[in-house]
Parts: C-alpha cells; structure tokens; sequence
C-alpha cells in the first residue's frame, strides 16, 4: 500500500485513511481513493465532504479534489492522466468547482487549456532577490487588501505586493465580487485588485500576457511589479468584464475600451488583442477619487499662480478653452481644477465617453452627465459628435468635452462653440502648432472658426533618467487673427520655467472679455491680480503643511 505525507508531516497509508467505506481502485499504475469522510487527516476542518485523491506508484499525491476546490501538488505531462480522470470524475459531482470544470468542457475549451486555467503557477521574484533588496526598501504601505513594498534600486524601482488579504476587500459592489471570484485561484489578479487599491498608483500597464505588469507611481514614476499576468489570468479578466455587460473582445472586435465605477475604484480599462496586435496588451488606469486642484498642481511646478489666477479669470468669464497634449500628460486633471474654480449656479453640461469629470453634485452644482459610446467601437448608439450637437437644445452655461479624438468630433465642437457655447475641451496634440495644421489641414476648418477658441493650453509629459514622471504646463496661447499662426504666446516654458511673453492686458481675449463686461482694462488686471495671490498664499500654506510632515 502506497505511503503519503499528510499536512502534518505524518506518514500514513491509504488504508489507514480510509475506512471500509472509501473506494480504493488501482487504474493505469495510478491509486484512486475516493472517501467520503475521516479528513481530519489532511487538517480539514469538514469530515462529511467528499474528495478524491490520485496517488502515485512512488506513494505520491498528485491531485485531489475536496469540497469546492481542486488541489494539485504539481503539474507536468505525467500528471495529465491523473487530472483528466479527475474531470471525467467531475461531470457526476456536484461541487461548484466540478460544475465550473464541466461547463469549461462543454464550451470547447482544449483539456490542456482547462488544466492550463487552473493550475497556471504564480510567478514571482525569488526568495533571494527579496533578501538581497531588503536594505534599500524606500517604503511599506498597507492598503488594507494587503502590504505593498517599494524597493529603490540603481536602474529604478520594485514595487512587489505581499501578504494578500482578500477578506480585507471591504467594497461589495458586483464588479469586486466578480473579479474575487474569478481571482480566487489566482494569486496575480489578486495581486493586481491589491495595486488598483494603492492612491499612488496612477497607471498600469501589460505589454504581453505571460509577463510581469509595471506602473506608473505618483511619487517613484515609473515601477516594475513582481505582478505577474499569464495569458490564463488576460482571458480571466476579459471574462470579467464580459460578466459587467462591457463588451467582448473578438476577431472582428479586438479593442476594448471600458470603465468600471465602484465605491472604491474607478478604473479606465483599454485592452487590445490580436489580430489587431500580436499578444494582448493592458492599459488600466486608475482615476482619481480625491481630484488635485490648482493649489496642488502649482505646488507641483505643473503652473505658476501667476498662470492659474489668468486661467480662472478667463474660465470664470466663459471663455473657451482648450487643453491639449500628448497621454496621460495632464490635460484631464487640470480641467477638472479649473472646473472645480466655476461659480456653482452654472448648469454644465459633460460630455464623455470614459467619464473623468469631478462629481460635484454634494457640492449642489448643477452636473448632467452625457457618457457616449466609444470612438472605437463600430457601431456606436450615442455618438460624442451627435451629442455634442444636440447640446444646442440643452441650454448649458458651462459645457465640458472630455478627449475630442477625430474629425467628426472636432467639426461637432466647432460648431457648437460657433453657435455660442461656451466651455472647455481637451484633446490630444503634441504642440498647439501640430493642432492648428490637423484643424486647418487635415479637417478643413477654416481660419475665421479659429476665433470661435480664446484660449490653448499646452501640456507636456517626460519621463526622467530616474523614472519620475513629469506632467506640466508647456505654454498658454491666446488668439490673435493678426498673429502669423493666429494664436500668440502668453506664457511659455524656458529654461528658467514658465515666463509671460507679452503683456496680459494687450491680449484679444482680454480685450474680448473686457469690451463685453464693460470692464476697463486695469480693473480687469485687477482682478487677476486677486485670484493671483489667493492661489500665491494657499500655496504657501499648502508647502508649509507638507513641510511640517516631512
């Protein structure tokens, strides 16, 4: 009779553990034992349940099957055998797991594949590589769900979560509750639910399955993982959001483009897949919940108080501005700053596809919120560029156009902001020169529309020799029809940070906004200069604070 080790390190024998009423078979130079009790042996805690256990000629246990979950202690080509009576064993068992393992079956998923979706390893860093960075671990975080460190190195930083708690998962929404239990045999997604949890976390990225996950963090920039996503766990989290009614990636749709709101988590989820791309690739970026205002962003060096008090006076006064840039450069935080500055009797009007707006309604703003189909999905019930037309009969003060991507769309904002629309956009270009010649060359907008813009502000990212993600103001232009490019530089970056080029008072949007408030123009400087210091003095304030916890 063969000999195994139970969890308590001692030997025993089948028929020590098992009574007379357990099934013992010998099959393919295999002992099958199914037992309906006496499990205690094992240092389980229910004696009812049923298990089946596979044991080898070497006194091996390979495989079992108790209660809810499948148990293997290792998987290689010899252990096929044993798995695949396991699954010929599941289809008269009424465990979830044996249900879960027969349906896989019936939907045609390869017997390998099947083995593949349950026993995938996880994958992570030695033993030994973790010894060799304790010295240089520059922060332990706990984020409730689990324990996160940070270990700097020369060539940058390690950000390996640890200790998984998934009864710390306190958020019961549907989308968590899903994404537990398709994760509870897989230690990654788990691993990626503990990173979505950490505030410092701005973007994660995956260029391939079956490879390690790097972000982007608020404070380190740019961080490997030892997160590791196999190809088993990429289809588990397409299935995940195929549960939430997001969409499906197929040949014909193999781009995915998504959000999911809980009372924890908001997420952006961008997924493409072949044969649109040659292995599937992530992009989840995390949304913040409490938003940076202007205060914060000059603290930051993203502006100076000087551009943040020209900027609130002008959106304050309707203007239309744009804010344009390169991703995840910025462009979407500082409108949400500037919106937040807006008289809250405004009706404002939001028009995304991926909503990033702040929710102000606790604040008794006025908010309606317009979320439109994806740019990339084929056929689109509500597209941006008809809702944007039709925000003509909506009778906004204030309209807010989250990431205007293609002709279609620009055409649809131009039109409403010449029908006397007032608002915000933001779109994506790598300098205001590049725009104008997209908007002029490529989409035919002719040059008188170009007056129907006041304002640009131009947005620029960089990744240092360090990692460390920069996001800042590039420039701040105005529109002039006498400027060779019709628009001029108010401010600009230069070598000694952002200067004003020319004076305020002698720009065409001041002089627009003057000439229809009846403001003179020193009274309109004057009241620059106000929002000026009141953004110089919180800002100081702010630096003291975060001085004082240093």
């Amino acid at each position: 009779m063969p000999l195994f080790f139970s969890r308590n390190g001692r030997k025993m024998s089948a028929k020590r553990l098992c009574d007379k009423s357990c099934i013992v078979r010998r099959e393919r130079g295999y002992l099958y034992i199914r037992c309906p009790y006496k499990l205690s042996t094992f240092g389980f805690e229910n004696n009812r349940a049923c298990m089946e256990v596979a044991v080898n000629n070497f006194g091996d246990m390979v495989g079992i099957i108790f209660d809810n979950r499948l148990f293997i202690k290792k998987y290689d080509g010899k252990s096929i055998r044993i798995i695949r009576e396991i699954l010929n064993i599941s289809k008269k068992c009424d465990s979830e797991i044996c249900k879960e393992l027969h349906a896989l079956r019936m939907m045609g998923y390869d017997e390998h594949l099947v083995l593949e979706w349950l026993f995938k390893p996880s994958i992570d860093y030695s033993d030994a590589f973790y010894k060799s960075m304790m010295g240089s671990i520059a922060e332990r975080k706990d984020v409730g769900p689990g324990i996160i460190y940070v270990y700097r190195r020369p060539q940058g930083c390690i950000y390996a979560v640890h200790d998984v708690f998934i009864e710390n998962f306190e958020d019961d929404s549907l989308a968590i509750r899903y994404i537990k239990r398709i994760g509870r045999d897989s230690e990654n997604i788990l691993k990626l639910l503990v990173a979505l949890y950490d505030e410092d976390v701005q973007e994660l990225y995956l260029d391939r399955d079956d490879s390690f996950i790097y972000i982007d963090h608020d404070k380190l920039g740019r961080c490997l993982t030892n997160i590791y996503l196999t190809h088993v766990d990429v289809e588990k989290l397409t299935t995940w959001l195929s549960l939430l009614g997001k969409g499906d990636l197929t040949r014909y749709n193999p781009s995915l483009k998504t959000e999911i709101k809980t009372p924890s988590l908001h997420l952006r989820i961008s997924i493409d897949a072949p044969p649109l791309t040659s292995h599937t690739t992530i992009d989840i970026r995390r949304l913040r919940r409490r938003f940076m205002d202007l205060r914060q962003l000059i603290l930051r060096g993203t502006l100076t108080p000087k551009v943040a008090g020209f900027l609130v006076f002008l959106a304050t006064h309707r203007a239309n501005i744009i804010i344009c840039g390169e991703p995840d450069s910025g462009k979407t935080t500082l409108a949400n700053a500037l919106d937040a500055e807006l008289p809250k009797v405004w009706r404002r009007i939001y028009v995304e596809d991926v909503v990033e707006s702040l929710d102000l309604t606790e604040l008794n703003v006025h908010q309606i919120k317009i979320q439109t189909s994806p740019v990339d999905l084929p056929y689109g019930r509500f597209s941006k560029d008809n809702e944007i037309i039709k925000l003509l009969h909506r009778s906004p003060d204030w309209i807010y156009l989250g990431e205007i991507q293609d002709e279609r769309q620009v055409k649809a904002m131009f039109h409403a902001f010449g029908a006397g629309l007032r608002g915000i956009a933001t779109i994506h270009a790598p300098s205001v020169d590049g725009l104008i010649k997209r908007w002029t060359k490529q989409y035919g907008i002719s040059l008188r529309e170009l007056g129907f813009i006041d304002l640009i502000v131009s947005m620029e990212r960089f990744i240092a020799h360090n990692g460390q993600i920069i996001r800042r103001v590039s420039g701040v232009y105005g529109y002039n029809p006498e400027h060779p490019r019709f628009f001029e530089a108010v401010f600009e970056r230069g070598k000694d940070g952002l200067k004003q080029i020319v004076d305020i008072k002698n720009t065409y949007v001041i002089s627009r906004i003057a000439k229809q408030y009846y403001y003179d123009l020193d009274e309109v400087m004057k009241k620059i200069s106000v929002i000026t210091r009141r953004f110089e003095v919180m800002g100081e304030g702010y630096a003291k604070v975060a001085a004082s916890n240093i």
